[in-house]
């Protein structure tokens, strides 16, 4: 773990700032999938962390021990695809946080899976957090129907000043909003993020990478 690592701040502010107990494994200990299991399983983690990739290899072991100890896993920093593991995780019973957000934004979005949906093919990304706007928007930077595949474009709080010393990538990546635009009846804010992220709105409001 480096607290270089955007995402640690969530990590470690979402333990000591709510009563947890942060834990953070040895490297002999978490660079061995069945090692790290077991640790989860002596420790009687609640909550983990990690990446699709990561937890994938470790939840394929700490799924051969009989615990109930882990609540939730909480996924972000990659795509989140179908899994044997993850699947039998949540049948243990589990809860998958799937979160969503680009370097420049941290955090955006998130999507709740429990012990009674299996994941399918397509993973959805969720819905906006508190304080952020998403938009899926054409190339003219109009909304798109639902189902339609669009631009993801994040707009709120979060959302970062800019690149240090690099203007044109600043430039590239963060874009002004016309005071005029309206998105879903709003005003939208200040700024938008752009990317070449490609995703569609459910009718339910759930976005889901393509």
């Amino acid at each position: 773990m480096s607290v270089g690592f955007d995402f640690s701040v969530q990590e470690i502010l979402a333990s000591v700032c709510l009563g947890g107990c942060l834990l953070i494994p040895d490297d002999d200990i978490r660079l061995d999938a069945g090692v790290l299991a077991k640790w989860l399983v002596q420790q009687r983690v609640e909550t983990l962390f990690g990446s699709m990739s990561a937890l994938d290899t470790v939840l394929s072991e700490y799924v051969k021990f009989d615990d109930r100890s882990m609540r939730q896993v909480i996924q972000g920093g990659e795509l989140l695809t179908h899994s044997r593991s993850m699947n039998d995780y949540l049948a243990s019973p589990g809860t998958l946080v799937n979160v969503y957000g680009p370097a420049e934004t941290h955090a955006a979005t998130a999507f709740v899976r429990t012990s009674t949906q299996p994941l399918g093919t397509k993973v959805p990304i969720g819905r906006a957090l508190s304080g952020v706007r998403v938009y899926v928007l054409d190339s003219g930077l109009g909304p798109v129907a639902p189902g339609v595949v669009g631009e993801l474009y994040i707009s709120g709080l979060g959302v970062t000043r800019g690149y240090l010393g690099r203007a044109g990538l600043t430039a590239s990546r963060l874009w002004p909003i016309p005071l005029m635009v309206r998105v879903c009846g709003c005003i939208a804010p200040v700024t938008w993020c752009g990317g070449v992220l490609m995703a569609s709105w459910s009718l339910w409001g759930v976005l889901t990478i393509r």
